[in-house]
């Protein structure tokens, strides 16, 4: 089964012991290319961002190496990238009109709109909270970072996950289970689309090493080779930039 959703940050801690080590050399070698390491008296705290996490099977391997060695997960963000317009302005304007309707423990949070030269992005939820969308314009975020522009709408959908709903997230996708944690998604936050259209759904590529500062070109390759097909020495520039 292909994957449905992806793994982009890995958060998770140790509480330290002199009775039980956790630093193991094999684990700590792995840790230092990930440069997130903080350790106090007591605690031991590790994040592997977007950059570091080559695909699922190594974000699984990751999460399986903390569990072995007396650790334990805090944060899981997963995330889907749709090529297609999403009007994320409108989208914000009904999740907001649903937030003033319900009360209470009905309400899944207060949706925030913003807006920067990178383009609009609509969150639901507080950094406080079990869990949190994001909603974001990836091609305009692309543009502005890269300076590429992929010539074709994408939208990126991504949740932050922390607290007592982590342990659930986690079996899902210890599982292989994506297509649940999708699902979930959709149904929390109105997003039928991103279970609705598969063929939209921009695969993410596996490598070895790292991701490096283009990953999204390797990523789209496909995409952009039809987007260049008028110029293809352009594209050829950018994949000879990419390596």
């Amino acid at each position: 089964m292909s994957d449905e959703c992806y793994c982009g940050y890995i958060k998770f801690q140790w509480k330290k012991s002199e009775s039980h080590v956790v630093w193991t050399d094999k684990f700590y070698a792995n840790l230092r290319d990930f440069k997130s390491v903080r350790e106090t008296d007591n605690f031991v705290y590790v994040q592997v961002g977007h950059d570091a996490i080559r695909d699922n099977n190594h974000a699984r391997d990751i999460i399986r190496m903390v569990r072995e060695t007396g650790g334990w997960i805090t944060r899981l963000d997963f995330y889907i990238d749709i090529a297609e317009h999403f009007d994320i302005e409108t989208y914000y304007t009904y999740m907001l009109e649903q937030w003033k309707a319900k009360k209470g423990r009905e309400r899944i949070g207060m949706p925030i709109f913003w807006t920067s030269p990178e383009g609009d992005t609509c969150y639901i939820g507080k950094r406080s909270s079990d869990r949190m969308l994001r909603v974001y314009d990836k091609r305009n975020e692309i543009l502005k970072r890269k300076g590429v522009d992929i010539d074709f709408d994408l939208t990126r959908y991504e949740c932050e996950i922390k607290r007592k709903a982590v342990r659930r997230y986690e079996t899902l996708f210890m599982a292989g289970n994506e297509r649940a944690i999708l699902q979930d998604m959709a149904a929390r936050w109105a997003l039928p689309q991103i279970c609705d259209n598969p063929e939209k759904m921009l695969p993410l590529e596996s490598g070895r090493g790292p991701r490096d500062p283009l990953a999204f070109v390797r990523r789209y390759r496909n995409i952009l080779s039809e987007a260049y097909s008028d110029s293809p020495a352009e594209f050829m520039c950018i994949i000879k930039d990419e390596r």
